[in-house]
């Protein structure tokens, strides 16, 4: 069978075709879409690195300042707890230039693993006074919680402001040891 020239060309570019669509689905199409599938997952993992690496600077900043709290003032002992929160309080008192009339403490509380200390201040002073109350209460470094706040005038018209507030800290109760002696559990302190 003899093909004439328009037909050997026929054929060659049918062959040439044929072996570019078979090139392309067997070859071309699949390392394309593979390359599509590692970018995303590239992009997906520098997203997963991103938010690491923010955990990470946020787990470095927190273990700072919980080694702070614990090397200036986080306490085991309720009474030392009491004693640091109320010196806090009266120190920022001083300083901000607040009368304060009473401290009245409250029960201690376990919450999250950790004992409360929470006590009541009652004291008067000028909007500015306490201002600065509070500013040196919140930039303590001790861990302390202003837990609730009244505010009211003492005379109507006036700057002269009573102000009454629950104040906590918390502290790290120490673990019993229990030992057994004879049948009997005794708590060693």
């Amino acid at each position: 069978m003899n093909l004439s020239r328009r037909e050997k060309i026929i054929g060659l570019v049918a062959s040439v075709v044929v072996g570019g669509l078979m090139l392309d689905q067997l070859l071309v199409s699949p390392m394309l879409e593979r390359l599509d599938n590692a970018t995303a997952m590239i992009q997906q993992h520098q997203e997963d690195l991103q938010k690491a690496e923010s955990v990470f600077s946020s787990d470095l900043a927190a273990r700072k300042r919980w080694k702070q709290m614990v090397g200036n003032g986080f306490k085991t002992d309720a009474s030392a707890a009491e004693g640091q929160l109320l010196d806090r309080v009266r120190d920022a008192a001083q300083r901000s230039g607040i009368g304060v009339q009473a401290f009245k403490p409250e029960r201690s509380e376990k919450v999250n693993g950790f004992y409360r200390i929470t006590i009541r201040v009652t004291a008067t002073g000028n909007a500015s006074q306490t201002v600065r109350f509070l500013y040196l209460l919140q930039t303590s470094t001790i861990p302390l919680k202003v837990m609730d706040l009244q505010i009211s005038s003492r005379k109507d018209g006036t700057d002269d402001l009573a102000i009454q507030m629950g104040i906590s800290t918390i502290f790290d109760a120490p673990v019993q040891k229990v030992a057994m002696r004879d049948s009997q559990r005794e708590v060693i302190p």
